[in-house]
């Protein structure tokens, strides 16, 4: 080893090569039992205490210096989970109720416009009135009351039966009890028809239980032509007259499927293109690491939400509001994803580089130590474009700017995170639903115009009532440009009523909205507030 070699040893430890020399004399019974490692290196207590202090001022110099960064402790994240999830329950308690406020609006929207386009739809007389006068027209038919309030009642009745499936367990098992409620909302719907187009009187308010039994008196499937006889003839033109009775309603349920299936794919359509947050790529940060940190809060209490609801209760004549229900399927799935390794065509730009920890576990610390304390601090590194060589000077051992590299993972742009809750989601879910509405109608007015003519002539001609205001049932036969720029017309209206109406909701929404750094403010001030 030379000359020096032994104070080279003493200097930088007992080495486990070195021979073992036994000193003489009696040593200090007072001194502790020098202890070390498989390393050579000192671990006793006083040591260990030692070199942590050594760490700790270290990391406090490199605060101090602005070369290292704080990290939060557990206890702080553990905290600011709990903020962010008592953040998330009250924008969803608050986008909830909004959310019904707007279904209430939508609804006025649509039974102060669809009254009159049923009339269009199903009146001769229409093709011959333009648009300019036909509001004109119709107040002096109608008054006030019967334009507004009638079929109201039934229309209440139909819609909550329509909410029974979404509040007890019992209809969501049960595929007959759905099919009979089914059975009884169309009947109510009808009758709702009726009414506004004066097929009938608006009073009462609801039919009778006559109404809804097939083949009655009251019934909407009247009775066929009494059996002539029991001969296959006699038999045969029987069921042809039953086919004919029963063809009006069904014609009535096969446009409530058409609708429903129409307005269910293109809200999903519509919606795909509206923009709402939706972080794609990462993690919500709304709770960061709560598999860990969190602790137990207050679940969100079970009551009618946005995700066990249809998002539009418009259930105007026919199954409108069908396609709300599938509101919170589209929401989940375009709720936050885990995040995956990133593109090859991220742009590169500045952002924070995760350093190296000031930690001498190897230098001092054995392994099974327990050094959570000395991690403190994390080193701050900067990224600048490269302009000239790449190579450090030699002598350089400080905090330097380095060029970034195309191909390193750390220097990937983070992308955006946002809340991604039932609040932010609001002006989005309900546009879908205004837009899919209204475009719904202009698709499904041929049909429509078909169902609602055939239902009337086969109620009032088996009345013996005149059937001659009611237009042919031949769509096309009957087509009339005054007619086709009325209805445009009156979509336009309805979507400008139902605009109005989206404003009015964003504007609570603005209101109620506040950011992660408002809130932690304003927990910040009631806590000040509640401890003075």
């Amino acid at each position: 080893m030379g000359k020096l070699g032994p104070l080279t040893s003493q200097a930088l430890g007992r080495s486990p090569y070195d021979e073992v020399i036994m000193g003489e004399g009696e040593g200090d019974i007072r001194a502790p039992l020098q202890m070390y490692d498989e390393r050579g290196r000192p671990v006793n207590p006083e040591t260990k205490q030692i070199n942590k202090d050594v760490i700790r001022s270290h990391n406090e110099v490199m605060l101090v210096i602005g070369v290292a960064e704080p990290e939060n402790s557990v206890d702080e994240l553990r905290a600011e989970a709990f903020r962010r999830r008592e953040h998330d329950i009250r924008d969803e308690r608050i986008g909830r109720a909004l959310l019904n406020v707007g279904r209430a609006l939508e609804i006025g929207g649509v039974w102060g416009v669809n009254g009159l386009r049923q009339r269009i739809l199903l009146y001769r007389q229409y093709a011959q009135i333009p648009f300019h006068d036909l509001f004109q027209d119709y107040r002096k038919q109608n008054t006030v009351s019967s334009a507004f309030l009638a079929g109201l009642p039934a229309f209440a009745v139909s819609h909550a039966l329509k909410q029974l499936p979404f509040s007890f367990s019992i209809f969501q098992n049960n595929s007959f009890l759905r099919s009979s409620l089914a059975y009884v909302r169309l009947h109510l719907q009808l009758w709702i028809f009726m009414q506004r187009m004066g097929l009938i009187a608006s009073s009462p308010w609801l039919p009778s239980w006559k109404f809804f039994i097939p083949f009655s008196q009251s019934s909407p499937i009247p009775p066929p032509a009494p059996l002539p006889s029991l001969s296959t003839r006699g038999v045969l033109q029987w069921l042809g007259g039953v086919a004919l009775s029963t063809a009006p309603f069904a014609a009535c349920w096969l446009y409530s499927k058409l609708w429903t299936w129409v307005t269910r794919n293109l809200w999903f359509r519509v919606y795909q293109r509206m923009p709402a947050p939706n972080n794609r790529r990462l993690n919500s940060p709304r709770a960061p690491a709560l598999d860990q940190l969190s602790e137990p809060t207050q679940a969100i209490p079970p009551q009618d939400t946005a995700d066990t609801q249809p998002r539009n209760a418009r259930d105007i004549p026919r199954d409108e509001a069908a396609v709300h229900e599938t509101v919170h399927e589209a929401m989940h799935a375009h709720g936050p994803e885990r995040s995956g390794p990133p593109p090859d065509n991220v742009p590169v730009g500045a952002v924070r580089r995760q350093s190296t920890f000031s930690n001498r576990r190897d230098d001092y610390i054995s392994d099974d130590e327990d050094n959570t304390e000395a991690v403190t601090a994390t080193l701050i590194s900067f990224d600048v474009e490269a302009t000239e060589s790449t190579e450090a000077p030699t002598g350089m051992w400080s905090a330097e700017l380095r060029p970034n590299v195309t191909s390193d993972g750390r220097s990937v742009k983070e992308e955006p995170v946002y809340q991604d809750n039932t609040l932010t989601r609001l002006p989005s879910v309900i546009a879908a639903d205004i837009i899919t509405v209204v475009a719904s109608y202009v698709l499904t007015s041929p049909f429509e115009a078909f169902t609602l003519r055939l239902f009337a002539r086969s109620f009032r001609g088996y009345g013996e009532l005149p059937i001659d205001d009611i237009a042919d049932v031949n769509v096309f036969r009957s087509f009339s440009w005054n007619v086709f720029a009325d209805l445009v017309g009156l979509e336009l209206v309805h979507f400008l009523i139902e605009a109005d109406f989206w404003g009015v909701v964003m504007m609570l929404a603005t209101r109620y909205k506040i950011s992660d750094e408002e809130w932690n403010k304003k927990n910040e001030d009631d806590a000040a507030t509640s401890s003075n």
